[in-house]
């Protein structure tokens, strides 16, 4: 094991290499450095390449179409599936340890994968799909929360329905929800499963679209989102990290009012952080009852009014904010979030969190923002943000140099990096990234959405 200037798990997984496999770099990159054995398999990106210069031997990347004669699957689907579907990744896989079953890690579990791993005699150490899907899906996380093994938690949650959308009348919604409510269908992410109905034309669209289609309606309740990333390590012990605000909806980031854009730990109180974690805590452990092991997320919003904090959802998975999560609690010389999960999936018993932990319960400071395609069509970009040091401000952005991370950053500078420019990317997906070690005021000042507006305009997206 390599050696670090900071505390660390001995994490065992018997002298084998294990591998995350990941259509995306960002996911796996809270890892990186602190293992010689630990391997990343995914696509060419501009972040992938600048992390292979650094991380030469174990990064590897497949392309979708080669030439090469060893590379003779062509993928044509950009996905985990595809990967580790793919001849070449599975030779790679079984060059690298001296074992005959490598470990393997995925960002989100599916059945699929399942399949295919068991097939290929892969250990893959994510949580079950099948429990994965009923804590995270929308209308089965709804009636796990409401088992009857469940009575004893302690957790507010919006008042709710489930059926099919034809079969409830707006009149009959609006009398119970108010002129304002949320449906959401079972499977969604970053707010592309959920809508805000404000009136009964979308309501009605709702209707003649998908009238069979399950769905849950629940009250709309105002105030802040936020959320916490959290590891079930066993022996009923929960590891929380910082919780973060959770940024929606920005129109200079996103077109839609209910994706998540980004995240800010610098903006949250002690006090609010404490109710948060009570409840990650709470559902964590009822989680653990059911089998659960690893990292989970989730998001909870607090009515000011009335002092009220209520779960809104679970991610029963990796959650998006762990990599930049775990790079900023490297910063602090702490044992990071992916730590926790890696050491928890291989099956090892973690000591009691308060002997190793240090300053006040994860503490960190930091921030990213998300620019997503707001056009309804597929684009791609005129100008790549290579993955590097930048200032930035409403004049504009200055490239200093290349970098891997946001922990190469000094103070007054951001991390960013977009796809490629021959990348395709979808409504509603990802065109760039930006990470900072400061928070989203301390970084680009009050004004910050003016910061946002000019990057969007130097980005100049291509249809």
């Amino acid at each position: 094991m390599q050696c670090q200037p900071r505390l660390a798990l001995d994490i065992d997984i018997l002298g084998m290499a294990f591998f995350y496999i990941t259509r995306d770099i960002e996911r796996a990159a809270g890892f990186l450095g602190i293992r010689n054995d630990y391997y990343v398999i995914t696509y060419p990106s501009p972040l992938a390449e600048a992390i292979k210069h650094k991380f030469s031997k174990q990064i590897i990347l497949i392309n979708q179409v080669t030439s090469n004669k060893k590379q003779v699957t062509k993928l044509r689907v950009r996905s985990t599936l595809a990967l580790i579907r793919s001849e070449y990744v599975q030779e790679k896989v079984h060059e690298l340890p001296d074992k005959e079953q490598p470990n393997i890690l995925v960002f989100k579990n599916s059945h699929q994968i399942e399949e295919e791993c068991e097939k290929l005699n892969w250990k893959l150490l994510n949580p079950s799909a099948e429990l994965s899907g009923k804590i995270e899906n929308k209308i089965s996380q709804y009636s796990w929360l409401r088992e009857e093994k469940s009575a004893s938690l302690e957790v507010l949650t919006p008042i709710s329905i489930i059926g099919e959308v034809g079969q409830f009348e707006y009149e009959d919604l609006m009398r119970q929800f108010g002129k304002d409510f949320i449906m959401q269908y079972n499977i969604g992410h970053t707010g592309s499963g959920t809508k805000r109905i404000i009136n009964e034309q979308l309501w009605k669209n709702e209707v003649v679209r998908f009238p069979k289609r399950i769905v849950k309606i629940s009250e709309y309740i105002k105030g802040r989102m936020y959320t916490i990333n959290a590891c079930v390590i066993g022996d009923n012990n929960v590891v929380c990290g910082g919780t973060s605000e959770q940024i929606t909806g920005l129109k200079e980031l996103t077109g839609n009012q209910l994706a998540t854009v980004g995240n800010d730990w610098n903006s949250v109180s002690e006090e609010t952080h404490n109710k948060v974690k009570k409840i990650a805590v709470e559902i964590g452990k009822y989680m653990m009852q059911n089998g659960w092991r690893g990292l989970f997320g989730i998001d909870v919003i607090i009515d000011a009014a009335a002092d009220r904090a209520y779960l809104i959802e679970i991610n029963a998975r990796q959650p998006a904010s762990v990599s930049l999560e775990s790079q900023l609690q490297n910063e602090n010389d702490e044992i990071n979030i992916m730590e926790w999960h890696v050491n928890t999936l291989c099956g090892n018993n973690a000591p009691q969190p308060p002997l190793i932990l240090r300053g006040r319960d994860w503490r960190v400071t930091g921030s990213q923002l998300f620019f997503r395609n707001i056009e309804n069509h597929p684009v791609s970009l005129q100008n790549e943000f290579l993955p590097g040091r930048y200032k930035a401000d409403k004049q504009g952005h200055e490239f200093i140099e290349k970098a891997t991370s946001v922990a190469e950053t000094q103070k007054g500078e951001i991390f960013a990096f977009s796809v490629s420019q021959n990348e395709k990317v979808k409504p509603g997906g990802e065109l760039l990234r930006i990470q900072s070690k400061q928070g989203i005021v301390d970084t680009f000042g009050k004004n910050y959405l003016d910061v946002m507006r000019s990057i969007r305009k130097e980005i100049q997206i291509e249809i």
